[in-house]
């Protein structure tokens, strides 16, 4: 737990209201699309009934993990215990990746995945793990957002390394200067001009949490940036 109350205090403690702010930004950008897709589905000519409903039900559930983030980044902010159950890892991933989608598809990112644990599952608190997930996806998508030079390329994989269950998040962006290199999990620190600088923060805390690691992993050859998380294998 000392581990945790490192990551997030002092500042993060005290500012809990732009922690909450930053984690419940992503499922209520969500929930509006959805709503707007919906919207639109019945504004047509011919309204598209199933489509409507589809992104209704689809806008409700990310208003839901809105509810279930800000139960998660409370209960961490308040050093509380995550709320562990059996998750399968790649299951996880892919599921995150659907929230992704249409920021992914706007942004015209190519998103491989490459996942190679369909049978491991970990103790997790599966909101919490999503959360991290959800902070990596954005911050590679956000990187990517402005490439001309090339194709936009996000994958995801993960790997088994010994007791551990290895993911990795890598992008062909522009890659983390040297100075981000060593501050990048800093709480309020970020190279962005509108960042808010807590998200690799809660991460780090989340994992912490959950008796794992997460590091700027080394990239492939080539511009872009990695990020490696590590958790143990739940034994059978």
């Amino acid at each position: 737990m000392r581990m945790v109350q490192q990551a997030i205090r002092p500042e993060a403690s005290a500012s809990a209201s732009v922690s909450i702010a930053h984690e419940l930004n992503q499922p209520l950008n969500a929930a509006m699309n959805f709503a707007e897709g919906a919207l639109k589905w019945l504004q047509r000519d011919i309204p598209d009934i199933d489509e409507a409903v589809a992104a209704i039900a689809a806008s409700i559930s990310a208003i839901e993990r809105a509810s279930n983030v800000l139960k998660s980044v409370r209960r961490l902010l308040n050093h509380g215990p995550p709320e562990r159950i059996e998750v399968a890892v790649d299951r996880a991933i892919l599921d995150t990746l659907q929230l992704a989608d249409i920021e992914a598809s706007s942004a015209g990112v190519n998103v491989r995945a490459r996942l190679r644990c369909p049978g491991v599952r970990i103790c997790a608190d599966p909101t919490m793990l999503q959360q991290v997930m959800v902070n990596l996806i954005t911050n590679a998508l956000q990187s990517l957002c402005d490439l001309r030079d090339r194709e936009a390329i996000l994958e995801i994989e993960t790997r088994i390394d010994g007791q551990w269950i290895v993911i990795g998040v890598q992008d062909n962006g522009a890659g983390f200067a040297p100075d981000a290199m060593v501050r990048a999990f800093e709480p309020f620190y970020s190279t962005k001009r509108d960042g808010m600088g807590v998200g690799l923060a809660i991460c780090r805390s989340i994992i912490a949490i959950h008796d794992g690691e997460i590091a700027l992993g080394k990239a492939r050859p080539g511009p872009g940036a990695r990020v490696e998380v590590r958790l143990p294998i739940l034994s059978s």
